[in-house]
């Protein structure tokens, strides 16, 4: 299996609901760096990453974390995830809409 960069990009995040990429729907590895180098103390994003199920045709919550403050460290590293349909969606919980920026992987 080889691996490349799929794609990278940015995105503001709200308090609207939004997809970091378009959803992946071909059979890969995927996975996912995103950068939080942008918040400051008071705000606070919802990540949320959904996977398809295939027992039920349906993408089902693969999982889902917060982000919040100032990050000493501020890249969070999805792992590779086998599936047919993947996809982010990030939320702005607290403070004011702020850039994150993103790349994903996966196998060619």
């Amino acid at each position: 299996m080889g691996l490349e960069e799929g794609a990278k990009g940015a995105l503001t995040v709200t308090a609207v609901i939004a997809n970091l990429f378009a959803s992946q729907t071909t059979l890969k590895h995927y996975s996912t760096w995103i950068f939080f180098h942008n918040l400051v103390s008071g705000d606070s994003i919802e990540i949320t990453i959904h996977v398809n199920d295939p027992q039920d045709v349906t993408e089902r919550i693969y999982d889902k974390f917060t982000v919040a403050d100032a990050q000493s460290e501020p890249g969070v590293f999805i792992p590779f995830l086998p599936t047919d349909s993947f996809r982010i969606e990030a939320q702005k919980l607290t403070g004011i809409d702020r850039e994150i920026t993103w790349v994903r992987y996966e196998s060619n």
